[in-house]
């Protein structure tokens, strides 16, 4: 069963009995997981959704598990600092941010424990923040703000019971362009929030 909702409108995604299937062909790289349906690739905006809720790409090493997790035993109300390193390794790959671990600052706490597993929320700081651009730009000034949460069961071969992310930044970049000075102001602001529930 897999349906979209976006506002009140309800429709499948895709239609029960469908055979979908992801796959990453180079596991060494930090490429995305395909889909195909029948041999041939989904649409863009079916492998955006799909994406969201269906990811290959934890065979790196970099997953919510290594950013947000610790080894230590923890209670609830205690809060430890995210892996900075894994992080900035993680916005590059699936954000296309380029940050410097030291330019990361954040804390993951554990909130409660449910009848479904630990919450878990998390929040993080991050500033000179680079992204692809054109000959002659530079960035200027940049700052993000990401807060994440979820419930996670304590059996750690279940998946996430629920998540939610949010992303707020801007960036300010300037140079030349054509001979002309040019200034430009990028803001981005992003949610996601994904429950999963038994059929």
């Amino acid at each position: 069963k897999f349906v979209k909702i976006t506002g009140d409108k309800t429709e499948d995604a895709l239609p029960p009995g469908t055979v979908l299937v992801g796959e990453r062909p180079n596991a060494k790289t930090y490429t995305k997981t395909q889909f195909t349906i029948a041999d041939a690739p989904v649409a863009p905006d079916m492998a955006k959704l799909l994406g969201m809720v269906i990811s290959l790409e934890n065979d790196q090493g970099v997953n919510d598990d290594v950013v947000f997790g610790t080894k230590e035993p923890k209670k609830v109300g205690d809060t430890w600092p995210v892996n900075y390193k894994a992080a900035a390794l993680d916005f590059t790959a699936k954000q296309n941010i380029l940050v410097d671990p030291a330019n990361i600052s954040g804390t993951a706490t554990l909130v409660e424990q449910t009848q479904n597993g630990l919450k878990i929320s998390a929040n993080m700081e991050m500033k000179q923040i680079g992204f692809p651009l054109p000959p002659g730009m530079t960035v200027t000034s940049s700052a993000f703000v990401a807060k994440f949460s979820g419930v996670f069961p304590v059996d750690v071969t279940k998946r996430a019971v629920s998540s939610s992310m949010g992303i707020e930044g801007k960036v300010e970049f300037a140079g030349k362009s054509n001979g002309k000075d040019l200034a430009m102001v990028m803001t981005l602001k992003q949610a996601m929030e994904v429950t999963f529930t038994k059929p």
